[in-house]
């Protein structure tokens, strides 16, 4: 079985120029960050370090982060309406389950502990059944 040689980074760097010079997808993507990217290579950095497409996935990463933490923060002010309403204005079952559908039982249970309301018989039974396993 003949084993591959790993490319130079010579090579890995001519790679890349003909990928550019080739004019297509990733010479619109990495033309700006070429000379970037082959340094990189010359001192064993990770390639995207300190370029453009690196800053726009950090900035994409961010974004996602803040986007997913907002959209938790709205679950819960969602979730903690519903808890208010079925502990104060019904008992019907399915408003608990679109609340549990929402942040999980555990959830419910936490925010009702946090809003200072009381948790049912059937909660901490479920609480207790969690400590069990």
């Amino acid at each position: 079985m003949e084993t591959k040689k790993p490319t130079s980074k010579q090579e890995e760097i001519a790679a890349l120029r003909a990928l550019v010079a080739m004019d297509g997808y990733f010479a619109d993507t990495f033309r700006d960050d070429l000379e970037k990217m082959c340094q990189n290579i010359i001192t064993d950095f990770n390639i995207l370090a300190g370029t453009h497409v690196n800053e726009e996935i950090l900035q994409l990463e961010e974004r996602a982060a803040e986007l997913e933490e907002s959209h938790e923060r709205k679950l819960f002010e969602i979730a903690d309406r519903i808890i208010h309403f079925h502990e104060h204005h019904s008992s019907d079952c399915r408003v608990y389950d679109i609340a549990v559908s929402a942040i999980g039982r555990t959830g419910v249970i936490r925010r009702k502990r946090e809003l200072g309301l009381d948790i049912s018989n059937d909660e901490a039974d479920y609480l207790l059944n969690k400590l069990n396993r």
